[in-house]
């Protein structure tokens, strides 16, 4: 379901001025808690005119990343409250921080937006195999279609004893 800003504010405004718990001002106004948890602690920090809903997806600099996941470290913070005071989503920093810990810090100046290409598509055909490999899999295939033809000639044999053992 989607809220406009003025319904956001007013639940906002019911948990800090009216002193409503989150779970109650959040069923009034038919949101989960958590949503309203983070409209809430966004408005503690900067402010009612933070709240705005966005259509538009932002870019993020790998510089700004970084700094993000540093300050993070730094003041021993967690995802929420970095996200808080970033202005950003906590799954967002989650997501940079795990990749941080998994590739290393580098990772976070990739553009990973859109689809991967796989090798055929980004090159326009297909890799190069060298000539023994090629050969190999010919050699293979060649094997291959040998055996399978040598089991359906065993099967027909087979099922043609079988025959002739039932009529006797």
């Amino acid at each position: 379901m989607k809220f406009t800003e003025q319904e956001i504010i007013n639940a906002v405004r019911n948990v800090i001025e009216d002193h409503q718990t989150i779970g109650r001002a959040a069923r009034a106004a038919g949101m989960s808690t958590t949503q309203l948890k983070n409209y809430v602690g966004k408005a503690r920090e900067h402010g009612y005119a933070s709240i705005k809903i966005r259509r538009k997806k932002r870019y993020h600099s790998g510089s700004f990343k970084v700094q993000v996941i540093e300050y993070m470290r730094e003041y021993k913070l967690s995802c929420y409250a970095t996200a808080i005071h970033f202005d950003l989503t906590k799954s967002l920093v989650q997501i940079w921080e795990r990749r941080c810990l998994e590739e290393g810090i580098d990772s976070l100046y990739e553009d990973r937006r859109g689809r991967r290409m796989d090798l055929e598509k980004r090159h326009g055909r297909r890799p190069k195999m060298t000539k023994q490999v090629e050969e190999d899999l010919i050699a293979e295939n060649q094997r291959l279609r040998m055996e399978n033809e040598f089991l359906k000639k065993l099967n027909a044999l087979v099922q043609d004893r079988i025959k002739h053992e039932h009529k006797k």
